[in-house]
């Protein structure tokens, strides 16, 4: 009958030990990366759900200028990520209809663009983005109509058809183009006949409308409704 030498199942052991340990130690480094990637998501998530939280209250500049600059550190941090960047711009935006001095008007909108200069380096061919580009381009507009009117108005009908040419269930879109020629004069196109079939699609398009996740963009219904009503007001 043979023997097995104790040398040989200590070998065995270790052999089969060290394979066991391996094996642990590597499912233990997929585990912390898994749960570390979690929680750097769920960190980033946190934060931007807090900041629209924020975008929403904010009723004066200073709150706004907070937000903005609350937004600008994820941007700094989150390097491949467009959304931050959407919002920045968006917050700039807002906050250049709160503002009354038109040089610093145009610095808040000047800001804006560069945000959104920086979501077409990280994205492209997103809806949201050209959609943002048209209402920064409405925003140039309202700083001075009479002179920036006819060149602006063209940009942003561009970007926002092109938004639409992407998807054309954007509801932020035609609501858009909706505002843009409501306030236009008929002379040149614009008006309540003009604008209420845009701002009608809008209306429809927000009822089917679902965002992709919890921050993704999601605004323009309340004010398209308003549109509306006074759209077909006005006709009547």
């Amino acid at each position: 009958m043979k023997t097995v030498s104790t040398k040989k199942i200590n070998g065995s052991v270790t052999q089969r030990f060290g394979k066991s340990l391996r094996y642990a130690i590597f499912m233990l480094i997929l585990i912390t990366m898994s749960l570390t990637g979690f929680c750097e998501s769920n960190t980033y998530a946190d934060a931007m759900l807090k900041n629209i939280a924020d975008f929403k209250k904010d009723s004066t500049l200073e709150q706004y200028q907070a937000t903005a600059n609350s937004f600008e550190r994820i941007v700094n941090i989150e390097k491949e990520k467009w959304l931050p960047s959407y919002y920045a711009a968006h917050v700039y935006v807002i906050m250049s209809f709160f503002e009354e001095d038109s040089d610093k008007r145009d610095l808040y909108i000047d800001k804006a663009q560069t945000f959104i200069d920086n979501c077409q380096k990280i994205v492209k061919n997103e809806s949201e983005v050209y959609v943002m580009q048209g209402f920064i381009h409405q925003a140039r507009i309202s700083v001075s109509p009479m002179v920036r009117g006819m060149k602006y108005s063209v940009k942003a009908s561009e970007a926002l058809n092109k938004a639409i040419k992407i998807n054309e269930n954007n509801p932020r879109a035609y609501f858009l183009l909706g505002q843009n020629l409501l306030h236009t004069p008929s002379m040149f196109g614009g008006g309540t006949d003009a604008a209420c079939p845009y701002l009608t699609k809008a209306k429809a398009k927000y009822k089917i409308f679902k965002p992709k996740s919890s921050i993704s963009p999601n605004w323009g219904e309340k004010t398209t409704i308003k549109l509306f009503e006074y759209c077909n007001k006005e006709k009547k």
